[in-house]
């Protein structure tokens, strides 16, 4: 989960960086956000996390 964090975070500096390839950057965040979000509802589900973490 915290690999999947960092890619996003990676993800959305090069986004604000780049010019003429912004969109594609931003694609690869939402997809790495997507993943992220995956892994914190599979953690809670699996009960790895609770509600408060």
């Amino acid at each position: 989960m915290v690999d999947a964090a960092l890619d996003f975070q990676e993800a959305l500096y090069d986004a604000q960086n780049q010019g003429s390839t912004r969109q594609k950057h931003q694609c690869e965040a939402d997809a790495a956000l997507n993943k992220l979000c995956l892994y914190l509802r599979l953690a809670h589900q699996w009960r790895w996390l609770n509600a408060g973490q």
